[in-house]
C-alpha cells in the first residue's frame, strides 16, 4: 500500500512540518522575483552549508538578529525537549574552539544528547531548543565532515534562540538520508543559506537531492530527476500564485491551473525548442559526467548502478511559499522509481520557516498506485504541450528485430500526443551493439526500425508523419558504460535500441 498526501499546502494536515530559520540580514526587504539560481557544485572547503551559515551570522554581527517563527511542530518539540532529562554531554574541545570562533560566542553551556529518542520521535537528524541539542542515533559524529556540518548548523540555532523574544520553538534541520521508496532511496541535504552577494537578504534552502536505485529495481540506462514547483505569494489575505516575467516568462506557459510547473531554466525560448523536462535542462555542465552537481544515474544490473543528483538553491527576498515534487524517472524506460515532496516558506524579513517533506512508499507492485502525484503528471503534460514530447527508447534482445516484451507499450503516450498535436512529426533512428559486422548490424538496425514503424502505424499515426533517419542508424557503443563496463549485458542492451524522437515539423529536414 502507499500513502499519498495532497500536493497543495492548503490541505496539508498530517504532513511533517519542520521549523527552521536563517538569521536575518540588517536592511529592508527588496523587491524582486523569487529566483532559482543554479550553479556548479560548491567548494566544500569554503561553501559548505555550515560555513555559509557561519559567514552569514558573522556578517550580521556574530549572532542571529531575528528569532525563529514558532510552528506547532516546533512548539511540540520544545515541550518534548523540556520534559526530557537535562543531562547531556559537553561539546568536544575541537568543536567548541572551531564553532566558537566562527560564530563569535561561547558554547560552554551547550549540552548534546547523542542517540536522542526525542530527535528520533520527531524524525529529525537533530533538533535544537535553548542550549540543548538532541541528535538522532548514529548522527552525532563531529569528527566527520557531515557530522561537523550538522553540529555547526545546530549551534547556529543555539545562537539564534539566544536572541531576545525568541519563541518557545525547537528548530530542525531538513537533512534526511535513506528515504526508501521501495525501488531506491532519496537523500535530502538542504539547509538554509543566505545570498550575501545580492546585498538584499535573499534566503532559501541550498543543497542536493539524490536518488540511488536498489540493485533489484528495474533496469534503466539513464535515471534522472524531474522536479515540479508551485510558488505562491503569502499575504495577509491568503496565498496567490506568483506571476513570472522577464527571462523566465515561459514558466507561465507551462503552468497547470493549480500553479505548478516543471522546474528548470526555461529562458525566453520558443515552443520549437526541443527541451526535455530534466531539472538540469538549459544549464551548463554535462549530466553524464558524474563529477558534476547535476547528473543522470543508472541501474544496468550486475551491481552497475549510480545515483542521480541535482543541486538547487531556491530563495526569495519576499514572503513566498515553495512546494516541490522531485521524481526519479528512467529516461529510457519511463519507470518511476519514487518521488520526494518538500517545501518551505521565506518571509519578507528573510526568515525561513515551515520546512516539510514526505515520500510515498509503495510496498506491493501491481496495485495501480503511482509514486508521482496527479499534479506532477499535469505539469508534464503542460510541458509537452508547450515544448515537445520527450524522446522514447524501444529495446531489443541480441540479434532480435522484435522488441522486448512490453517495450512497444511505451509508444502509446507518444501516439496519443501525435494525434492531439498535428504540428509534430516523429523521427526514428535505430541501433545495434558492436558485436558482428558493421553491414550485418546496419541491416539488423533497420529491421528494428521497421518493427517500431509498423507499431506506430497500428496506433493510427499517419505514415507521412514518420521519418526514418537511416543515415544515422547502425551500430553504436556509446550509450552504455565505457571501458571495461562496455561489455556488460546492461551496457550492450543500452545500444540495442530504436530512438523515437518527436519534432516540430518546421525543424525536420
Amino acid at each position: 500500500m502507499a500513502y499519498h498526501r495532497p500536493f497543495r499546502p492548503q490541505t496539508r494536515v498530517a504532513r511533517i512540518r519542520l521549523a527552521a530559520l536563517t538569521a536575518g540580514r540588517p536592511g529592508g526587504a527588496s523587491k524582486g522575483l523569487p529566483r532559482f539560481l543554479r550553479a556548479t557544485a560548491p567548494d566544500p572547503d569554503r561553501d559548505g552549508p555550515a560555513e555559509c551559515e557561519a559567514r552569514h551570522l558573522e556578517s550580521a554581527g556574530g549572532v542571529a538578529t531575528r528569532a525563529a517563527e514558532a510552528t506547532p511542530r516546533g512548539r511540540a518539540a520544545a515541550e518534548a525537549v523540556a520534559a526530557a532529562p537535562a543531562a547531556g554531554t559537553t561539546l568536544p574541545a575541537a568543536s567548541l574552539r572551531r564553532w566558537g570562533q566562527r560564530l563569535g560566542r561561547s558554547f560552554d553551556q551547550v549540552r548534546v544528547h547523542p542517540r536522542s529518542p526525542v530527535a528520533e520521535h520527531f524524525g529529525a537528524n537533530a533538533l535544537t531548543y535553548a542550549n540543548q541539542i538532541h541528535v538522532a542515533p548514529g548522527r552525532f559524529a563531529p569528527e566527520s565532515t557531515a557530522g561537523d556540518r550538522l553540529l555547526g548548523h545546530e549551534l547556529a540555532h543555539v545562537a539564534q534562540q539566544a536572541t531576545a523574544g525568541a519563541p518557545p520553538a525547537a528548530q530542525f534541520d531538513l537533512v534526511e538520508n535513506g528515504l526508501d521508496t521501495g525501488l531506491g532511496t532519496f537523500d535530502l541535504d538542504l539547509v538554509q543559506a543566505f545570498d550575501a552577494a545580492t546585498l538584499v537578504g535573499a534566503t532559501g534552502l541550498r543543497g542536493t537531492i539524490a536518488f540511488t536505485p536498489h540493485e533489484f529495481a528495474p533496469y534503466a540506462n539513464r535515471i534522472g530527476l524531474i522536479q515540479i514547483v508551485d510558488v505562491e505569494r503569502v499575504t495577509d489575505s491568503g496565498r496567490q500564485d506568483f506571476v513570472w516575467g522577464g527571462s523566465e516568462a515561459n514558466r507561465e506557459n507551462v503552468k497547470t491551473p493549480s500553479g505548478a510547473f516543471v522546474d528548470m531554466l526555461h529562458g525566453e525560448q520558443s515552443p520549437t525548442r526541443e527541451s526535455e523536462p530534466w531539472y538540469w535542462e538549459g544549464m551548463s555542465g554535462d549530466p553524464d559526467d558524474v563529477t558534476q552537481g547535476n547528473v543522470f544515474g543508472w541501474n544496468r544490473g550486475e551491481g552497475d548502478l549510480h545515483e542521480t543528483r541535482l543541486w538547487d538553491w531556491p530563495r526569495s527576498t519576499t514572503h513566498v511559499a515553495f512546494d516541490f515534487e522531485t521524481v526519479a524517472v528512467g529516461r529510457d524506460t519511463a519507470t518511476v522509481y519514487g518521488s520526494l515532496r518538500w517545501g518551505f516558506e521565506v518571509s519578507g524579513s528573510n526568515l525561513l520557516s515551515n520546512e516539510w517533506h514526505d515520500n510515498p512508499v509503495i510496498l506491493q507492485s501491481g496495485t495501480g498506485e503511482a509514486y508521482q502525484s496527479p499534479t506532477f503528471e499535469a505539469a508534464r503534460q503542460r510541458f509537452r504541450a508547450f515544448y515537445i514530447h520527450e524522446p522514447q527508447i524501444v529495446y531489443f534482445d541480441t540479434n532480435a528485430d522484435v522488441p522486448q516484451g512490453g517495450e512497444l507499450d511505451k509508444l502509446q503516450s507518444g501516439a496519443d500526443y501525435l494525434l492531439t498535436h498535428p504540428d509534430v512529426d516523429v523521427e526514428l533512428t535505430a541501433y545495434a551493439d558492436t558485436r558482428g559486422s558493421a553491414r550485418y548490424n546496419r541491416a539488423l538496425a533497420l529491421r528494428r526500425m521497421n518493427a517500431v514503424q509498423t507499431h506506430l502505424l497500428s496506433l493510427g499515426v499517419d505514415p507521412a508523419r514518420i521519418h526514418r533517419n537511416e543515415a544515422a542508424s547502425g551500430e553504436t557503443a556509446t550509450h552504455g558504460a565505457e571501458g571495461a563496463g562496455a561489455s556488460r549485458a546492461g551496457s550492450l542492451l543500452a545500444n540495442r535500441r530504436v530512438v523515437v524522437r518527436y519534432q516540430r515539423m518546421m525543424s525536420l529536414p
